[in-house]
């Protein structure tokens, strides 16, 4: 993070698993970095940042790119970003617990669903403002429409975690 934000240009948006080991949580492995430029007109700054995984040793497929396909089709997504890390030349945002549960929902895997949990908790612990009620709706919506009965039974653990 830091030598991205010292040497990238821009800002980014570092959403999915990867945003918790970043905020210090600690509870699984991931395999990619989930990560959006705010004004993706510049797909050199992508090269430059798949460069900077290099030569950390990282896979260049680490950098996933796909994130950004969702996060874009959220409406106002922008109000819903938290700044992570500023360095020299870039500003990277994490979503809040809002935009974090948008992108998790439609898929919604046994780890999204841990990873819902764990954002949850750190949510409450960190005292980060957020509308209980407003997730409480958008889950519910989310289990309304699924066909898929694991994953209503996945989102209606959420539901619990969030009234409880």
């Amino acid at each position: 993070m830091k030598r991205a934000g010292d040497h990238l240009v821009g800002e980014w948006v570092v959403v999915g698993g990867t945003v918790l080991p970043l905020l210090g949580i600690d509870h699984r492995t991931t395999t990619d970095i989930d990560v959006a430029m705010l004004s993706p007109s510049a797909p050199n700054h992508t090269l430059a940042l798949m460069g900077i995984a290099e030569e950390l040793g990282l896979p260049i497929e680490s950098i996933n790119q796909a994130a950004a396909y969702f996060l874009y089709k959220i409406d106002s997504f922008q109000s819903h970003l938290i700044v992570l890390h500023r360095g020299k030349k870039s500003t990277f945002y994490r979503p809040d617990i809002h935009l974090f549960f948008q992108l998790k929902l439609s898929r919604f895997s046994e780890s999204d669903l841990r990873d819902c949990i764990v954002y949850l908790e750190f949510t409450k612990r960190s005292k980060e403002p957020f509308d209980p009620e407003n997730l409480l709706k958008l889950v519910k919506k989310e289990k309304k429409k699924t066909t898929h009965t694991e994953k209503a039974n996945r989102l209606e653990v959420l539901i619990q975690n969030l009234k409880g």
